[in-house]
């Protein structure tokens, strides 16, 4: 059985080089697509067989699932529409090969080929030679501010880390966010702009914006000036569909909705947003469950709450260079509770609102 399935997989990778090189006769097209045309579960094992094939032509290169889930979204849309109207939605600009399949099929398919090529390039330079990573962590209620190699400026937030090339490649200029950062992006329309941070991906050409994707919480994208292209591609594996991308102008946020698997999107005033960077604590009308989570990380403790209530109450406030101590008699004060501090630990006692 294991032999079988090596010879399979041998197969369908020999079919695929056959596609590569436009030698596939009607036959072979056909099984090309019957190869796409995979259930959900088994569409890594795809994903995986077409990496393989790249990799033989350019040398050991792992892309990560984001990018493979942003290049087969369209091309299976575009098979499941196919199968639904057997072709006949089609518009009459995309005519038939002897094969049955639609041109746009074929089309697309070369597009996912194409674009994986270009994603390869764009991380790894043009020499081949191995790309040194440049990694900055701000700890526990630090902020920091320094360009990346093409001129860009970032300002980390607290508890954030950032890892860049320590020279960009002529296709693009990667970046891998966990955290919380602010780019001004210095323009440069041949080498597009990325930002991957876990399953959210942010594409500009020159533009400035916040992204925010602490663990646990939601991710969060807004724009100051320009516009981005934001993808986040879900967890395949709870069948929660697509990627979703949402392109975003001035005083735009997105928030991303894991329950509903979509963005919410809103216009606002940014300044609020971006307070962080002049070392201010800023809570627009948040509740006290997001306001502890943001003490945690500006001061290193623990924050835990004697009632559960406690957590949706709302606080709006603003603090400059305050003591952990001074905050919290603020909030006991607005929110007529009390509270504790053993080591770092620091417990919310009292009902409030």
């Amino acid at each position: 059985m294991a032999n079988d399935n090596l010879q399979n997989r041998s197969s369908q990778k020999q079919l695929l080089q056959k596609y590569l090189r436009n030698e596939c006769n009607e036959e072979e097209l056909a099984s090309v697509f019957a190869l796409l045309n995979k259930p959900p579960q088994k569409l890594s094992e795809v994903q995986d067989l077409i990496e393989e094939v790249l990799q033989k032509a350019k040398g050991d290169i792992n892309l990560d699932s984001a990018h493979k889930q942003l290049l087969w979204n369209q091309v299976q849309q575009d098979i499941r529409k196919n199968q639904r109207t057997g072709g006949r939605s089609m518009p009459d600009t995309f005519h038939r090969k002897k094969t049955g399949f639609p041109l746009k099929l074929v089309a697309t398919l070369a597009l996912i080929i194409v674009s994986t090529f270009v994603i390869v390039n764009n991380f790894t330079d043009s020499h081949d030679e191995p790309v040194k990573w440049v990694e900055k962590i701000n700890k526990a209620g630090k902020i920091s501010s320094f360009q990346l190699p093409d001129g860009t400026k970032v300002w980390l937030n607290v508890a954030s880390k950032i890892t860049y090339p320590e020279k960009f490649t002529e296709k693009s200029r990667p970046v891998k966010l966990q955290g919380e950062a602010y780019f001004e992006v210095l323009r440069d329309e041949a080498k597009p702009f990325i930002v991957n941070a876990n399953k959210v991906n942010v594409q500009v050409l020159g533009t400035s914006f916040n992204v925010k994707v602490y663990q646990n919480e939601p991710a969060e994208v807004l724009v100051s000036t320009g516009s981005v292209q934001v993808n986040h591609t879900p967890d395949t594996s709870k069948n929660s569909g697509g990627n979703k991308s949402v392109i975003l102008y001035p005083n735009q946020r997105a928030v991303y909705n894991q329950r509903d698997g979509d963005w919410n999107l809103e216009k606002l005033d940014p300044t609020g947003f971006l307070a962080w960077r002049q070392g201010m604590l800023k809570f627009n009308s948040i509740t006290i469950k997001e306001a502890a989570r943001i003490i945690e990380r500006w001061y290193d403790v623990s924050v835990r709450f004697e009632h559960e209530d406690l957590m949706e109450c709302r606080i709006t406030a603003e603090y400059k260079s305050e003591s952990l101590v001074n905050i919290l008699e603020s909030l006991s004060y607005f929110l007529q509770i009390d509270y504790e501090i053993s080591d770092k630990v620091v417990v919310l006692k009292g009902k409030g609102c």
